[in-house]
């Protein structure tokens, strides 16, 4: 796992270990002096520290005790919103119109609210023997001083071109006081399923694994997938779904699901609780259909979604007259025809994929079953997706360890056409690390 690990993520960074306070259920289990917390941060002292890879954008993850020790929200790894920590203060950013949970967020940290209503869900999902990391504690960072912004625009823009001393100084000047908190907890793994499917994207994907064996697998990846939310569901929990508008915002996605050689897992609940109302019975629906499409590289996700929810009915389609249409309208016609009727028929190998993935989807969740396949292709799946993904990142030549990015990825993939040359250079590079791990 360490070596797919260096394959999806590029090179471990360093993190530093900083005076905290920490508040832990598995004492055992937490790798570090209790008077010390880890920190991705900037310092001009020589701090003790260690190395991991990253996980998102301000967390780590390193191998412990036969698992992965995880470290969220401990600061920012790279750029220039990495927080500064000089004479025993930290210095970061506090965002009060972000677009992700409350909308009121530190950069890189938690305050000490959500890490211990995360921590307290953790530990009931944990009770109730649900698929989920196990739960270590919590640290809590001494004295914390931020500037406020509105988002992460107007952040990167104060930011832009300014110097370091310059911004110590606003620190000081300006700078408030607040507290700020991580969360500790131990998982079977950090490879999310959002991160390996952009192995299919690679070119010439049908002439370096057998589709068969592709279906398969995602089939077997959907259905467990939607498995464990199901349980999570006839537990009384949601994942996380909250109504924003006319739409919704949702934890429930491919990115919060860990894979590993075995199994899944679920993991993030910075929006889990528990069903107590009517509305949040409806929300479980939502979840279901949101792990079709959102974070899903695959394309066809929402199309597959809108056909089978059937939210227009055949009812309300205007009056045809099918008189002389030209046969290409009238093909045209059939095709939302059964669009609309709850079918979507598949346009290209990738729309393939998806197809198994959410037939996966539909079984797991359900049937509350898993469609099983043997351990091996589980295994060299896994390792293939991790390579092909690796080999998609240097073909298109993306930043080391950038876990995902389907928005840049596609306009980077429209824009930028590489030379069959340069494909089938990396494609017989990705075929010898094949041969060279089995």
């Amino acid at each position: 796992m360490d070596e797919l690990m260096k394959l999806l993520r590029g090179r471990k960074i360093k993190f530093q270990l900083i005076d905290g306070e920490l508040k832990l259920l598995e004492r055992k289990l937490y790798p570090y002096s209790t008077d010390k917390l880890p920190i991705l941060c900037e310092s001009e002292l020589e701090l003790e520290g260690d190395e991991g890879y990253t996980s998102g954008n301000r967390s780590i993850v390193k191998v412990l005790n036969g698992g992965w020790f995880k470290a969220k929200a401990i600061g920012i790894p790279t750029g220039s919103s990495k927080p500064i920590y000089r004479n025993g203060i930290i210095y970061t950013y506090h965002l009060n119109r972000a677009f992700i949970g409350s909308g009121k967020l530190i950069w890189g940290f938690l305050t000490l609210d959500e890490a211990e209503r995360e921590f307290e869900i953790m530990v009931k999902v944990r009770d109730k023997e649900l698929p989920s990391p196990k739960p270590i504690g919590i640290g809590l960072y001494g004295r914390v001083k931020v500037l406020d912004f509105p988002n992460r625009f107007e952040m990167f823009t104060y930011l832009q071109g300014r110097a370091r001393e310059a911004l110590i100084k606003e620190f000081e000047r300006k700078g408030r006081e607040i507290s700020a908190a991580s969360l500790f907890c131990l998982q079977n793994g950090d490879v999310r399923v959002d991160e390996i499917l952009y192995g299919l994207l690679f070119p010439k994907i049908n002439e370096i694994l057998d589709v068969g064996e592709i279906k398969a697998y995602l089939k077997w990846l959907g259905s467990s997938c939607a498995y464990n939310l199901r349980r999570y569901h006839d537990e009384n929990m949601l994942h996380g779904t909250v109504i924003v508008g006319n739409g919704i915002m949702t934890n429930s996605h491919l990115g919060n699901h860990i894979v590993n050689f075995e199994e899944t897992s679920i993991t993030d609940f910075h929006m889990a609780r528990e069903i107590k109302s009517r509305m949040d019975e409806n929300l479980k629906i939502e979840e279901y259909y949101a792990l079709w499409y959102i974070m899903n590289p695959l394309p066809g996700g929402e199309k597959f979604v809108y056909a089978r929810r059937r939210r227009i009915s055949l009812i309300q389609f205007p009056d045809l007259s099918l008189t002389n249409i030209p046969i290409d309208r009238l093909t045209a016609w059939d095709a939302t025809l059964r669009m609309h009727a709850g079918e979507y028929i598949p346009t290209s190998l990738l729309e393939e994929f998806t197809d198994a993935l959410i037939t996966g989807f539909e079984y797991g969740y359900n049937r509350r079953k898993i469609l099983e396949i043997e351990g091996r292709l589980k295994r060299e799946m896994l390792v293939k997706l991790a390579v092909l993904k690796n080999g998609l990142w240097r073909l298109y030549k993306l930043p080391e360890g950038m876990q995902r990015g389907m928005e840049i990825l596609k306009v980077i993939m429209d824009k930028r056409k590489i030379e069959d040359e340069k494909v089938k250079m990396v494609v017989d590079e990705v075929k010898r690390k094949f041969e060279e791990i089995f």
